[in-house]
């Protein structure tokens, strides 16, 4: 399996489809004031993985690999399960679909965030506890 995550304003999952609309994709620094974001997770799964349903987690790190925490001291991660992926492949698609994986997503929306200004931060993808991919972003300073 490998996943691939995109930043950006806004996202939204259109599940008769399959496709992931995003606003504003692919950006890295934000701020001072952190807006909402949507983090959007394109899988690549072989036919062959795609009937096994896993755990994931997203989670927010700062620059030093420590989990971003709330004021109530909750780390800032959504958790949530990858489905069987393999039961929407048709008969007629099986072959096609053998030759290119098949491709799922998940979209996350997320509501502003007190992150610290001129800081970086970094959103993990893991699945069942192992990282696949990540994507880093920065907080401009405050003039002060």
């Amino acid at each position: 399996m490998q996943a691939f995550l995109v930043l950006c304003d806004n996202t939204q999952a259109d599940t008769t489809t399959g496709k992931v609309h995003m606003l504003g994709a692919n950006w890295s620094i934000v701020g001072p004031v952190v807006p909402p974001m949507g983090i959007v997770v394109f899988l690549r799964v072989p036919l062959e993985e795609a009937a096994v349903e896993r755990s994931f987690t997203m989670k927010l790190t700062n620059s030093g690999g420590e989990p971003v925490t709330l004021d109530n001291g909750r780390p800032v991660q959504v958790e949530g399960k990858i489905g069987n992926l393999a039961r929407a492949v048709t008969p007629e698609e099986d072959h096609l679909t053998r030759l290119t994986g098949l491709h799922g997503s998940i979209a996350i929306n997320v509501a502003p965030l007190p992150l610290a200004t001129g800081a970086a931060y970094a959103w993990l993808f893991e699945v069942e506890g192992k990282e696949l991919a990540s994507t880093t972003f920065a907080v401009r300073a405050s003039d002060a």
